[in-house]
């Protein structure tokens, strides 16, 4: 009996890793399909919509002029939204300091998402977009870790990837951004 049950968790977890395994490289894969069918399409960053800062209220729309990080935020996810924070050593940083940071976040409660922002202190200015026009209009994926992106100075994607996710990513940003003001 205890050689069948050994035999049946044997089974059982190599099943599971088949699975897990399966999993993973299924993600790797639609990752890969969605970075080959974005990098170098045109990203419209939507000219109706507002922005907004915590010091100043609702601001005219800033210079376009230049790369451009972008990323789509989800106003309702509370988490999404003290994310925020950890942009915070980006905008310090040497390599980022010639770069439009925009913040496209969708929201229906702008109360609620200004008092999270004030909650993490996040003082950079805000594009709200109540439609959710922009996700919809530039087709952007469902997936968190391909809703940020460079964009060269036609609005092109350079890359696709969330740099405070980690340093590998934060690198590849840095390299672009240092070739791209090279070929300048």
């Amino acid at each position: 009996m205890i050689n069948y049950l050994n035999k049946f968790i044997h089974l059982y977890i190599l099943i599971y890793l088949g699975i897990q395994i399966s999993c993973v490289n299924n993600k790797e894969r639609e990752i890969k399909r969605i970075v080959s069918e974005k990098i170098g399409t045109k990203i419209n960053l939507i000219d109706s919509l507002r922005f907004f800062s915590l010091k100043e209220g609702w601001i005219n729309r800033p210079s376009m002029d230049g790369i451009k990080l972008i990323t789509y935020i989800n106003g309702s996810c509370s988490s999404c939204i003290f994310e925020m924070s950890q942009w915070q050593p980006l905008f310090e940083d040497e390599d980022f300091k010639n770069i439009i940071f925009l913040f496209y976040v969708r929201t229906n409660n702008i109360e609620q998402t200004t008092a999270l922002m004030q909650q993490i202190e996040f003082n950079h200015p805000i594009i709200i977009d109540q439609t959710d026009i922009f996700y919809t209009q530039n087709n952007l994926s469902e997936k968190k870790i391909c809703q940020t992106f460079l964009l060269d100075q036609e609005n092109k994607i350079m890359i696709i990837g969330n740099p405070i996710y980690g340093i590998n990513i934060k690198n590849i940003y840095v390299n672009a951004i240092r070739n791209y003001h090279m070929s300048k």
